[in-house]
């Protein structure tokens, strides 16, 4: 416990954004896959909603971002997640655009919004918060007004 207390001491609100945004970004996969990715509900029977490329976007950029965290490459880390997760939330909504335009037309307004409104709100947060990831500090400074690496 003292190695991540020591680990998180110098950490500014960019990393907590970037830490949030791969966390709410791995459960965003799970949910995703899970209900588009062929389930056997009613509304899911084809996976013609499902976009397998807002899927490896997603996967790329968090596994990007933490590989280089990893190599202290905080900078690019930020990026990464953040080009990704957008490439991400773009395939997705093209995967499923008519799904909602079928929605919205109310052709057939009886079909899941929650599973929807889960997954939207799940990319959209993940490109959110890695966004303001990168506009904030990754790092504190120090009382000599040094940035720590």
């Amino acid at each position: 416990m003292d190695k991540v207390k020591k680990y998180l001491q110098d950490k500014g609100l960019g990393f907590y954004f970037l830490a949030t945004s791969v966390i709410i970004g791995i459960i965003t996969l799970v949910i995703y896959m899970s209900i588009y990715g062929g389930g056997m509900s009613a509304a899911t029977d084809n996976m013609d909603s499902m976009s397998w490329y807002a899927v490896l976007c997603m996967f790329l950029g968090i596994a990007g971002a933490v590989t280089l965290i990893l190599f202290k490459e905080n900078k690019w880390a930020t990026i990464t997640l953040m080009i990704f997760s957008c490439a991400a939330l773009m395939f997705y909504l093209y995967g499923i655009y008519v799904w909602i335009s079928v929605w919205l037309v109310a052709i057939d307004p009886l079909q899941s919004v929650g599973s929807f409104i889960i997954c939207t709100v799940g990319f959209v947060l993940v490109y959110g918060l890695a966004t303001a990831s990168v506009f904030t500090k990754f790092i504190k400074k120090n009382s000599n007004a040094e940035v720590i690496e």
